[in-house]
């Protein structure tokens, strides 16, 4: 095993670690400065207006780190560049509701052409054909939009990125994927660099850009893995690894359909709000949702590194279960939705 590899790999992180500490402040900074700010309604945080730019910071402390080790080895270019473009779109649409992609459907189609270039840049399934770009393309747009739902209270979505981001990375290290691997690693890196300001009483945020990007970058990677596993192990991993998001996702939509509520309506319903409801802290929920996407990732690792793929489908069914549990506490009760913490969440 080259040596030179691991020392990339080790690289990529701690770069972007390191460039994330360094750049969160100046980006904060700079949010409060043009007004890059939004003010939270939730867990009465007092209204004072919070920058939501910490995605930017996040973005180019992992490129940043990927490049230095890396370059932009052929097919990268142009997966970044689709990277790149959602955290545009996710800026615009924090700042404006008026600009041709604010609406849902027309966010819907950029996702949909920045997920169809990926697979065109080789980051896609192993089917092949277009059955394999399909399922390409459904798996980034879960992706990117689950991380986007999942960016719903401090902490969550960098503790659970972070996590997942290490598990790709040990993934593409067993398989001899060290550019994979880097790339993770940096991701993971600039995650917990982002988590030192959002983690407890979060003094920054990802905003939509960032959750975009973060959902988007995981999920390419994920599809770039090529574990030492048969089909359909070898695809199967892929909503193991995601296990969290996955779930939150599926308890959000189906407790809205159940209960006569839009999808795309906010409310107090996510996993990490059913955990406060549950007498949890917010750094115990936070912390949950990175120690669980640790364990279904440890156990993707596990799989591939002992060639035992049946150990997937009990993740699954585990994970499965967690939500049916969780779709379970009544969450719209009046008490609960005329509560300080539901109002506009």
């Amino acid at each position: 095993m080259a040596r030179a590899e691991i020392l990339g790999i080790v690289t990529a992180f701690i770069v972007a670690l390191a460039g994330s500490l360094a750049l969160m402040p100046v980006a904060m900074a700079l949010g409060r400065r043009l007004g890059w700010v939004v003010t939270p309604r939730l867990f009465d945080r007092g209204g004072h207006p919070i920058p939501n730019v910490g995605g930017k910071a996040l973005a180019i402390s992992a490129l940043a780190a990927f490049i230095l080790v890396w370059g932009l080895p052929a097919g990268t270019g142009s997966f970044i560049a689709g990277a790149v473009a959602l955290l545009v779109l996710g800026f615009w649409d924090d700042r404006s509701r008026e600009w041709i992609f604010a609406n849902p459907r027309s966010r819907l189609i950029l996702q949909i052409v920045v997920a169809v270039g990926a697979f065109w840049s080789g980051f896609g399934s192993d089917t092949g054909g277009w059955l394999g770009g399909v399922g390409t393309v459904a798996f980034l747009l879960a992706a990117m939009n689950a991380f986007n739902l999942l960016d719903n209270m401090d902490g969550v979505a960098g503790s659970a990125g972070a996590a997942i981001a290490a598990s790709i990375s040990v993934v593409a290290f067993l398989g001899g994927q060290f550019m994979v691997a880097s790339m993770a690693a940096a991701m993971c890196g600039a995650c917990l660099g982002f988590l030192k300001f959002n983690l407890r009483n979060a003094s920054v945020y990802l905003g939509n850009g960032g959750s975009l990007f973060l959902g988007f970058l995981l999920a390419g990677l994920a599809l770039k893995l090529r574990p030492p596993l048969e089909f359909p192990w070898s695809i199967v991993i892929l909503p193991a690894l995601f296990a969290v998001p996955a779930v939150d996702t599926a308890v959000v939509i189906l407790s809205r359909a159940m209960n006569g509520r839009r999808v795309t309506q906010g409310g107090v319903d996510h996993v990490s709000h059913r955990l406060v409801r549950m007498r949890l802290s917010k750094l115990s929920a936070a912390l949950l949702h990175g120690a669980a996407s640790l364990f279904s990732g440890g156990l993707v690792v596990m799989a591939v590194a002992q060639g035992i793929p049946q150990i997937v489908p009990a993740v699954l069914v585990l994970f499965s279960i967690i939500g049916v549990s969780l779709l379970r506490l009544d969450i719209y009760s009046p008490a609960t939705l005329n509560s300080p913490e539901a109002a506009g969440g």
